[in-house]
């Protein structure tokens, strides 16, 4: 059943469920913190989410972001660097270690770093493997120029 209880700042009269007395509340009309159905006495609120906490590392989402869009437009070689440290801060955000205010930035980095690791790693793949592929397994037929622009075939039949 719903109690009322007293502003200590504004004295508005506010209806509180019994589910949260003993808890923070806020006045709907001033805003002002309270307890609701006990001490009158304003109490403290959680700290700022701008106010670092001295006992989490910082976060590194912006180096991340940096290299996982460098690594996308100047050099892949950057990737896998964003790729592994996006992938180890988010775990130490996901454990509580680390600030997760960077969360955003540092996922995005390491989803750019996996882009383009991805990409250059598949473009790499592809040049090394069709130079291999043309030296292990010549054409079946070698279309060259003659100097009268006759096209020859491998063998020396003209068309």
């Amino acid at each position: 059943m719903p109690a009322i209880s007293q502003c200590p700042n504004c004295h508005r009269q506010v209806q509180i469920p019994e589910t949260l007395f003993g808890r923070a509340v806020r006045c709907p009309l001033c805003g002002q913190s309270f307890s609701a159905g006990g001490a009158s006495a304003p109490l403290e609120l959680a700290a700022a989410p701008w106010e670092r906490r001295e006992d989490l590392l910082p976060h590194r989402g912006g180096l991340i972001l940096t290299l996982g869009i460098l690594s996308l437009l100047i050099c892949g070689l950057l990737g896998p660097f964003a790729w592994i440290m996006g992938s180890n801060d988010l775990a130490k955000m996901h454990r509580g270690r680390m600030d997760k205010s960077g969360y955003g930035a540092t996922q995005a980095g390491y989803i750019l770093g996996i882009i383009s690791t991805d990409s250059h790693g598949t473009n790499l793949r592809s040049r090394v493997l069709g130079c291999l592929d043309c030296r292990s397994n010549p054409p079946l037929i070698a279309y060259h120029c003659s100097p009268d622009n006759a096209v020859l075939r491998s063998h020396g039949d003209f068309e």
